[in-house]
């Protein structure tokens, strides 16, 4: 119906430069502009410096830039602001449990569920607090399946899901509910970091690579996603010096056993172009499928981590000593040489064991 013209209807009230201000925040923090909603955020807390919804997007922004102390700080400032609000005792708890706070973090998870018993993001955060330790996972699975049945098409709940399976050891079930989430979200950089680190758990580097690749160009900012590129690259390092130890003693025994039938060099060299070859198999595939953008990556964490350098300096020290082997002439390949190729075994397993003692993939 037309309204006559002495009629008019209300228009609704224009909203306040603050509202503005907070929309085009929290439109940033979804587009992952997390510096600029930072900004426009601070512009409307230095003239309301308690506003709790200002806070809470602080908060949001902070933590997705790695910076756990000043996301507390703001979700604290947050929960004082507005107590009866879950959602600024979840960011506490999410800050908390970044800076290893582990108590502190559950019991701010457990304050949002009492505010909002089916709220599914807050149950969600309480199930991933809770899994961190053994003696709270059977609580943390059943938390977790509450949160998927009060958000049900909700991809946070089926991850944490997943994750819970995955810290208890169930991988199927874990992977499951991963493929559950990338399959109504195929961005879900989380998901991806996470099949990412079963598929290295499970040596299988190539798969592994792509997953990781699309996490990390998702979330660039994911510490997680960056410790599993070390990881990465070691594995790549690994593969190459087994490859290439295995080629040494091949060609050294190759030398031995020629040597014994008076033989020449042939032997060694049909071994080595064989072993070269069956290393550049196993290699050179995982390296096509890691996506360009990750092989950068992994040089960069390669050249910041001296373990790292030293085990691929030793890999390639490797295949030197095969071609150097393959060329001695038949009379000095002895079991003196096949004892050094032992000795250099020993090394190599003493600097990869040092470059993996902290390097496992994390989910």
């Amino acid at each position: 119906m037309t309204p006559w013209p002495d009629d008019p209807s209300p228009s609704p009230p224009a909203p306040s430069p603050t509202e503005v201000a907070l929309r085009r925040a929290g439109a940033l923090v979804d587009a992952g502009r997390w510096e600029q909603a930072l900004r426009t955020v601070h512009e409307v807390l230095a003239s309301d410096p308690g506003n709790p919804v200002a806070l809470r997007l602080a908060a949001v922004a902070e933590l997705r830039l790695g910076r756990y102390a000043a996301a507390l700080g703001a979700a604290n400032a947050a929960v004082g602001a507005d107590p009866g609000e879950e959602h600024g005792h979840r960011l506490a708890s999410l800050a908390l449990e970044a800076l290893g706070q582990h108590e502190q973090a559950v019991a701010a998870a457990r304050e949002a569920v009492r505010l909002e018993p089916r709220e599914p993001y807050a149950l969600s955060q309480l199930a991933t607090v809770l899994s961190a330790r053994r003696a709270t996972r059977a609580e943390a699975v059943t938390v977790a399946e509450r949160a998927v049945a009060t958000g049900p098409g909700l991809t946070q709940p089926l991850f944490v899901l997943g994750l819970v399976h995955h810290r208890r050891g169930r991988h199927g079930r874990a992977r499951h509910a991963y493929e559950a989430v990338l399959a109504i979200d195929p961005q879900h950089a989380d998901a991806l970091n996470n099949l990412g680190a079963m598929a290295l758990n499970r040596n299988r580097l190539g798969r592994g690579a792509e997953l990781l690749g699309g996490s990390l160009a998702l979330d660039p900012h994911s510490a997680v996603a960056r410790h599993n590129v070390d990881v990465l690259a070691v594995g790549l390092a690994r593969r190459v010096w087994a490859g290439a130890l295995l080629a040494v003693l091949a060609v050294t025994l190759a030398g031995a056993a020629a040597h014994a039938r008076g033989s020449g060099a042939p032997w060694r060299w049909g071994v080595l172009v064989v072993a070269w070859g069956a290393l550049a198999a196993w290699v050179v595939p995982t390296w096509r499928r890691t996506p360009p953008a990750l092989r950068h990556a992994v040089r960069e964490r390669v050249r910041a981590r001296p373990a790292l350098v030293v085990a691929w300096v030793v890999a390639a020290l490797l295949l030197l000593a095969s071609l150097t082997v393959a060329l001695l002439p038949a009379s000095t390949v002895t079991f003196g040489v096949a004892a050094g190729v032992v000795r250099v075994a020993v090394v190599v397993n003493l600097v990869v064991w040092v470059a993996l003692r902290r390097s496992r993939p994390r989910e």
